[in-house]
């Protein structure tokens, strides 16, 4: 969104655990306003299937460390 001259994002950022309430207790408004979804670690990727399915915009997501070699 936009006001004046500065360009407004909304960022929802999920990280390492899934969260209940936007797993187990789903509720599609809690995405509204949402304009991009950023993953940053290791979530299954059920869970992000499961919110790039119900979410308009993109999904974005950074590959975590755990189980790879240093």
């Amino acid at each position: 969104s936009q006001r004046g001259n500065q360009c407004n994002m909304k960022i929802l950022a999920v990280s390492d655990i899934e969260s209940k309430a936007l797993w187990d207790y789903f509720d599609k408004s809690r995405l509204e306003g949402i304009d991009v979804i950023v993953s940053c670690g290791d979530l299954k990727a059920e869970y992000l299937s499961f919110l790039a399915t119900f979410f308009y915009g993109p999904v974005l997501y950074v590959h975590g460390k755990i189980g790879r070699a240093s």
